[in-house]
């Protein structure tokens, strides 16, 4: 690169410093205001619930599917090696499997789950923000659904179509969003690109699909914290004051992201079906404690 390539990127450089460093401090500021407004943490953390529920479901020796984790696995290898799973990933790219982290997938799929794929039996299928992404969730969670085992669970993270966030995000072209995330949330540069669609993205909805594809005892437990907005303190200020007015009314349909839990009917013959019930009732004490 010569000089004047140089010298002709340094006000761009020096901008893109100074926008950093502003956005920092406006991050510093509505973490301040989310402490003194929500300091009991009512509004809840989906992430964290996500992970919780996970932990609960886990059992030494189960094969687990990874749906649409790509190279953000939701089993760490560690913990996978420690209790001995079988994680198997399943997404749409090869470049996405291939960039997980060595060691966290046992075997990938690379194919389209809401098309005829084979899937092996599974103890417990996961699935972190993926079903906004797909343009057939009712095929999607049928073909998860065929390859668990009965009395095996399927723990799903979904944003809410109707968060403030969603909505302006399938306004915009996939394109802009990206450019505008990787400015606002450059941390998070990595984990964006697919397309939004948001199809039966919100909780009474999802809870109805679930059922009618054949799942049982659909568990809804709904987060009203997002952070999309902390990097300007007085947009910030509005999303809370948004996100503490649904959550005191607890309109799940108003959530910010929620996370789903459903069971697999069991059968009472079988050589495939295995013993949740230590699953279910860790995951019954999680619900009711944990939430």
């Amino acid at each position: 690169m010569n000089r004047e390539n140089r010298d002709s990127k340094k006000p761009v450089q020096t901008f893109q410093a100074m926008a950093k460093r502003l956005i920092r401090l406006n991050r510093g500021w509505s973490r301040k205001l989310d402490t003194l407004l929500d300091p009991h943490g009512h509004r809840g953390d989906g992430s964290v619930d996500f992970m919780a529920a996970i932990r609960s479901a886990l059992r030494p020796g189960m094969v687990v599917l990874d749906v649409g984790g790509g190279k953000r696995p939701a089993i760490a290898a560690d913990l996978k090696a420690s209790l001995d799973l079988l994680v198997i990933g399943v997404d749409i790219s090869h470049e996405e499997l291939n960039a997980a982290p060595p060691g966290s997938y046992d075997q990938t799929i690379c194919g389209d789950i809401t098309v005829e794929i084979a899937l092996p039996a599974a103890d417990l299928a996961i699935a972190r923000s993926v079903t906004e992404h797909v343009a057939d969730p009712s095929a999607m969670y049928l073909n998860i659904l065929q390859a668990l085992r009965p009395g095996a669970f399927l723990i799903s993270y979904v944003p809410n179509k109707f968060a403030p966030y969603a909505l302006v995000n399938a306004a915009l072209p996939n394109q802009l969003s990206k450019i505008l995330l990787s400015f606002f949330h450059w941390e998070s540069k990595e984990e964006t690109g697919f397309p939004a669609l948001y199809r039966h993205c919100y909780p009474s909805r999802l809870e109805a699909l679930l059922l009618g594809v054949g799942f049982r005892d659909v568990q809804i437990h709904p987060s009203y914290r997002s952070e999309y907005c902390n990097f300007f303190l007085p947009l910030h200020a509005s999303e809370l004051a948004w996100q503490l007015f649904t959550s005191r009314l607890n309109q799940r349909n108003l959530c910010e992201t929620f996370t789903v839990i459903a069971q697999k009917p069991l059968e009472t013959t079988g050589a495939n079906c295995i013993d949740a019930g230590g699953v279910a009732g860790d995951l019954t004490h999680w619900t009711d404690g944990g939430l």
